[in-house]
């Protein structure tokens, strides 16, 4: 019986051709309105490519959800190590998310997983295992950019030496007098940590700083037909339900609420087994995504979830 339904189901006409276009996590080829953004990160990290290892370069992605800055960060990292294969440059690109790895061991033990999984990672403590990723970094001529995302996670409020933090951003500083094989882009919502974390950090942090402003309702408009156009059959979706879309998501500015209006309008559409996204199916999603997202709450940093 639940064969026969689920199979029923499966088989029935869809308006999506790919709905994981619309999802938060994928990162698309042409990230709309975010040119600036990615300009600015190429001027900052341009030595990774014309002399890499001169210079250990930091830069911090500031805004709020749902503005470009994990795709942002991703589509830039994945672009970078393919230039640099172009140049016979080894570079290594890795995305922490820091919510999930929240302790400097975690994070070291994440990057090596990635690069190197034949490390052996029990039995050291984190600064030791950073010394045996570095080596082999050195062993490899090879080079890291690495993205620590939510990076308050890993603020410690205590201002120890020994903080995660802390310790990421200076930790090349054991190895001036040799190539630099680890660069830092750190993504926040926003600066409210910065008097609590030591004053060297924050010199850091603060030397490029790129700002991410929330979206207008005629970007949230060309971000929405854009990724519908790779997520959605033709025909199936009109400027004017895209409309309807960006104007209920502008207040917010957040192109991750726009996406999700749009995926659960197509949802409700194959529930009726209509040809297309009607108004009546975009309001359906209104009501189901008005109330804020709980993993979002979860997400958040402690003083902003209370």
């Amino acid at each position: 019986m639940a064969y026969d339904i689920i199979a029923h189901e499966l088989r029935r006409p869809t308006v999506f051709k790919d709905e994981s276009k619309l999802f938060a996590d994928h990162v698309p080829t042409n990230l709309v309105h975010r040119e600036p953004q990615l300009k600015a990160l190429g001027r900052t990290f341009k030595a990774l490519i014309e002399s890499p290892g001169s210079v250990a370069q930091k830069a911090t992605l500031v805004g709020d959800v749902g503005v470009g800055k994990t795709a942002a960060a991703k589509r830039f990292g994945s672009t970078m190590v393919a230039l640099a294969g172009e140049r016979g440059i080894k570079l290594k690109y890795v995305h922490i998310n820091c919510y999930k790895d929240r302790t400097l061991f975690l994070v070291i033990k994440k990057v090596a997983q990635q690069l190197f999984p034949s490390i052996p990672d029990r039995g050291y403590s984190a600064q030791e295992l950073f010394g045996t990723l570095w080596g082999i970094l050195e062993d490899e001529n090879m080079y890291l950019l690495l993205t620590l995302d939510e990076i308050d996670f890993l603020i410690s409020l205590s201002g120890e030496k020994d903080a995660p933090l802390y310790y990421l951003t200076r930790a090349t500083d054991e190895y001036l007098n040799k190539r630099q094989r680890m660069s830092l882009l750190l993504i926040t919502r926003n600066l409210d940590f910065l008097p609590s974390i030591d004053k060297s950090v924050q010199s850091s942090l603060l030397h490029n700083i790129i700002k991410f402003e929330n979206y207008t309702g005629d970007q949230l408009y060309d971000i929405i037909r854009s990724r519908g156009d790779e997520a959605l059959k033709e025909g199936t979706v009109t400027g004017e339900i895209l409309s309807m879309i960006s104007d209920m998501a502008a207040p917010k500015g957040d192109a991750r609420y726009a996406l999700e209006l749009l995926w659960r309008a197509g949802k409700y559409s194959d529930a009726e087994g209509a040809e297309s996204i009607l108004p009546e199916h975009v309001r359906k999603a209104q009501l189901d995504v008005s109330q804020f997202p709980m993993n979002v709450v979860l997400d958040l940093p402690l003083h902003e979830r209370l």
